[in-house]
């Protein structure tokens, strides 16, 4: 799949989700008054996330206690509250 000194790049995301604050049937409602279009549009279709992307150069790594240093080193840099 990938080769020794590849270019990669690799994106964490966290915190993914979406807004469901109305029913269908709240959101027909909405939508017939154009006036509420700002209002839809900021509280339904809306993601909040956070996110970063890692560039680099691929290459395995074949030391088992070496993988756990790098993944603990990854893991604590992008996820460090979980």
């Amino acid at each position: 799949m990938f080769k020794h000194n590849d270019l990669v790049s690799v994106i964490f995301v966290n915190n993914v989700s979406t807004a469901s604050l109305y029913t269908n049937n709240e959101i027909l409602k909405i939508v017939k008054n154009k006036n509420n279009a700002s209002k839809l549009l900021s509280s339904v279709f809306t993601t909040e996330f956070e996110s970063a992307i890692v560039s680099g150069t691929l290459y395995e790594v074949l030391n088992q206690k070496e993988k756990e240093r790098v993944l603990s080193l990854i893991y604590y840099e992008y996820i460090p509250d979980k």
